[in-house]
């Protein structure tokens, strides 16, 4: 009986997830530990990549003529729960062709998201991929501020945020594989380039965890079931 109740409380925990912890899995700090290279990495991310015609500046890496991109490694697989933030201090201006400069963009085995202020829309944070997307538009940006971007998947939703207040959200499919390239300060296009320093950016892995409410709901039921068993 024991071990049914053990069994039990586990697939409530499994089960039930809705607030979310994560784990830092690598990052990248810009700034005082740049090198050769332009950045130094730090944490279990085994790999090499590149930066793309970029200034060190104190505090970070100045983008716009150019813009960060991390390859040659894994830097995470889409079929996980993660976490990528960037944070970044924007320019005197915000301007790109397409009305969209981008904070940064994922890509790996034909996927791809990107993140960025929309123009048109006052500076709206957004996300766009390949994607079916419910914009809520409720975070924006301004010139010269200085902002943590992150970009949050659980499951097949992916949400972009702006200093912890959600900005839109949207649902993926059919992304498999690895993200094998990231860029910062603009996308795989020259024209998305947004010009900022860029301080760091980091990854962590994303664990789900019960409502508290929800998961005494849950117990009950389960100990109810339970004790019917045992009757």
């Amino acid at each position: 009986m024991k071990k049914t109740m053990i069994a039990l409380l586990a697939m409530a925990g499994a089960a039930f997830g809705a607030d979310y912890t994560v784990e830092n899995i690598w990052t990248v700090n810009f700034g005082t530990e740049y090198g050769d290279s332009g950045y130094q990495i730090s944490g279990d991310l085994n790999s090499v990549g590149t930066v793309w015609d970029l200034t060190a500046v104190k505090g970070g890496m100045q983008t716009g003529e150019g813009r960060v991109h991390l390859q040659g490694g894994t830097f995470g697989d889409w079929s996980d729960d993660f976490e990528f933030s960037i944070t970044l201090t924007l320019g005197d201006t915000i301007s790109a062709s397409n009305d969209w400069p981008v904070f940064f963009q994922l890509m790996g085995n034909g996927n791809d998201l990107r993140v960025g202020p929309y123009i048109a829309e006052s500076n709206a944070v957004d996300i766009d991929g390949n994607l079916a997307k419910n914009s809520e538009m409720a975070a924006t940006v301004a010139p010269g501020g200085t902002y943590t971007i992150t970009l949050t998947k659980i499951g097949s939703t992916v949400s972009a945020a702006v200093d912890g207040v959600v900005s839109s959200t949207g649902t993926v499919s059919n992304y498999s594989g690895t993200i094998s390239d990231v860029f910062l300060g603009g996308g795989i296009h020259n024209y998305y380039k947004i010009n900022s320093v860029v301080h760091s950016i980091s990854m962590g892995a994303v664990t789900t965890v019960p409502e508290p409410a929800t998961a005494t709901l849950s117990l009950l039921a389960l100990a109810g079931l339970a004790a019917r068993r045992r009757r």
